[in-house]
């Protein structure tokens, strides 16, 4: 009896840990992703839709990558059928729906590892688990930031923002706090 008690309070304690971590990692995504908004509305036309050689070969076609997969999951996680964000031509409109949709998709991460912290979505034929859809949706937006600020620097925008965990982690708690309690409100 002693053995299954130490079980269920050990695991109890590692789930409200993995839910922590996975509540910071989604508040950091929020935060990254709004660097990287900021620092993009300073490039001009021309660089928005200048052309290289990457997976998505403009800022314009990374960003809206982005906002597409972060939407597609959200409606995956509200359990309907996987859609596409509104195709926008401005890069304002592109750049205000991704940080949207961004704040949506993390408030609803929230939401669901507090009401259902075992909770799983079948996604094409497969069943996940939410916390690991949520951490594949952070992990891509990490990779893709490496490479809009790759592409940026290429287009001849100067100083791209650190994104790095660790400077997320350097914040004051306050500034934290602050994205954690507007996530939540929403």
């Amino acid at each position: 009896m002693k053995a299954i008690v130490l079980f269920l309070v050990t695991s109890i304690t590692l789930t409200a840990q993995s839910n922590h971590s996975m509540e910071h990692y989604l508040i950091y995504t929020v935060w990254a992703n709004d660097q990287l908004v900021e620092w993009l509305h300073s490039a001009d036309k021309s660089a928005w839709e200048e052309e290289r050689s990457s997976s998505f070969t403009s800022l314009n076609e990374t960003t809206q990558h982005l906002w597409n997969a972060e939407y597609g999951w959200l409606t995956s996680l509200k359990e309907m059928p996987w859609s596409s964000a509104p195709k926008k031509d401005s890069k304002r409109d592109v750049l205000t729906g991704w940080q949207s949709t961004s704040r949506a998709f993390a408030a609803y991460g929230l939401a669901l590892l507090t009401e259902d912290p075992e909770g799983t979505r079948i996604v094409g034929e497969s069943k996940m688990r939410i916390d690991d859809i949520l951490l594949h949706v952070c992990n891509h937006a990490t990779y893709h930031r490496g490479q809009l600020i790759t592409l940026g620097r290429q287009v001849g925008l100067e100083d791209p923002p650190r994104t790095d965990y660790v400077y997320f982690m350097r914040l004051d708690p306050s500034v934290v706090d602050a994205y954690r309690k507007q996530l939540i409100s929403n």
